[in-house]
């Protein structure tokens, strides 16, 4: 049964790629002068369009994630309290 659908299958893409002489290749508008049809023509993709970003914004990795810092702070090391060794976490430190 399965060999019999797929040779059914097989001549009908044959008999559509291979029209017999005398019939028509397309009835697409433009087919005959050589233009692509609009079912034929590559799509173009819609561009995407992305915020601009601010150069030189700095990130810090404290110990609540890594987040940019507000403009005129600045980064520091984070320091253990009791052995004042670093804790391996940026600290943000902004002017008042």
């Amino acid at each position: 049964m399965r060999i019999a659908i797929l040779v059914a299958a097989t001549i009908v893409a044959a008999a559509a790629l291979n029209p017999a002489p005398g019939q028509a290749v397309s009835n697409a508008p433009g087919a005959e002068r050589g233009q692509p049809s609009d079912v034929s023509a590559a799509k173009r993709q819609p561009r995407v369009y992305r915020a601009p970003r601010r150069p030189g914004t700095q990130i810090a990795c404290t110990r609540f994630g890594c987040r940019p810092i507000p403009p005129g702070c600045r980064i520091e090391t984070e320091y253990n309290p009791f052995t004042w060794n670093p804790s391996g976490f940026d600290a943000v430190v902004c002017p008042r």
